[in-house]
């Protein structure tokens, strides 16, 4: 019927919103751990250069 096609769709929706959710929130936590290592990176160089 109409009605099982309709939440099949918000289903599928719903599970397309929430991958894509994931892949923004790994995205960020990349970021976050690049920015991280560059930091401990120039921690590092300065506290050699001492």
């Amino acid at each position: 019927s109409t009605m099982d096609w309709e939440v099949e769709r918000a289903e599928l929706q719903a599970r397309i919103a929430m991958l894509q959710g994931e892949r923004k929130g790994q995205e960020n936590l990349k970021k976050d751990l690049v920015r991280r290592i560059k930091m401990l990176e120039m921690a590092l160089k300065q506290e050699r250069a001492k």
